[in-house]
């Protein structure tokens, strides 16, 4: 009974705290209306670079309530130098071109003949779009969702050696600060402590 009354205190206590902002926040870079153009290289090792990937559009999703915005950026990545940049303008929010949107390194993909998948890790936002968005520019972010496509430019004779890409989607999402993951781990903890206490007193 009293592991009962320990569990329901921590759901509690859970709901009561800050939904993490990862479940609020999206910002998808995506083609939009651009067509094929850019290039993707499979690497040795199930490594794969990219440069000069058009990207098209940014869509931002807080709370469920989306609007997306006409982009004139690129996107270039490399899993072997372990970067991944997306460079441009965002005319309808005066983000003027050549403005770094989005910089980050990677954790984990897949690179395969039809692309890169799967591709996650951290990623920073250019204050001005974050600015734009109304977000504070602190604001820490993940992509995910990561999934490029591309069509084979090389010839139809012997194997593809060069790939033109065709469409592309990066989510990212905004990630809770260390310093509320901690205070939530602390009021946990101690809640956890004050209840095993009031149980052997009973």
């Amino acid at each position: 009974m009293k592991k009962f009354v320990l569990a329901g205190m921590v759901a509690a206590l859970m709901m009561l705290a800050p939904k993490a902002a990862d479940a609020a926040i999206v910002i998808d870079f995506g083609t939009g209306l651009n067509a094929a153009a850019g290039n993707f290289t499979l690497l040795a090792g199930n490594n794969a670079s990219g440069a000069n990937i058009p990207i098209g559009s940014v869509t931002f999703d807080n709370n469920g309530v989306s609007t997306v915005w006409a982009a004139n950026a690129v996107l270039s990545f490399n899993t072997v130098t372990n970067f991944i940049t997306i460079v441009g303008g965002v005319p309808a929010l005066n983000i003027a071109p050549g403005t770094t949107l989005l910089s980050g390194t990677f954790t984990s993909w897949i690179a395969d003949a039809n692309g890169l998948h799967n591709a996650i890790g951290p990623d920073t936002k250019g204050a001005s779009l974050l600015t734009a968005l109304g977000l504070p520019t602190n604001t820490q972010f993940q992509y995910f969702g990561f999934s490029l496509t591309s069509s084979c430019t090389s010839g139809p004779v012997g194997p593809c050696t060069s790939w033109t890409v065709i469409s592309t989607d990066i989510k990212n999402t905004a990630v809770p600060e260390p310093g509320t993951m901690v205070l939530l781990g602390t009021g946990l903890l101690g809640l956890a402590t004050v209840a095993r206490r009031r149980f052997r007193k009973a």
